[in-house]
């Protein structure tokens, strides 16, 4: 599922609440893409019995709208770096860790 625009992007520092950590996996230009990736991680994580969410963001970058792809929020950058070495041995490209 996609977040519509307007909706505060994930990860983004609030002055309640200490930043969360995410991973994100892709960004795309395509929602169809988005969503299948977003599909594939979540279907992965489930059988490496991690129930972190999955999720496309909507995003404007200089005019044009992307789909981002995140896993998170997760416990912390130990644990964000322990899913991202998962995952990359199970042939997904190398995830970026996001505070």
């Amino acid at each position: 599922p996609v977040q519509p625009l307007g909706v505060p992007e994930p990860g983004v520092p609030s002055t309640k609440q200490p930043a969360s950590v995410y991973l994100q996996a892709g960004a795309f230009s395509a929602i169809a893409a988005a969503d299948r990736l977003a599909n594939r991680l979540q279907s992965a994580l489930v059988g490496m019995a991690l129930v972190e969410p999955t999720q496309a963001y909507v995003v404007q970058v200089n005019n044009d709208t992307l789909y981002r792809v995140r896993i998170g929020p997760v416990s912390g950058v130990a644990e964000a770096r322990r899913i991202s070495h998962l995952l990359t041995a199970a042939n997904f490209a190398p995830l970026v860790i996001l505070p």
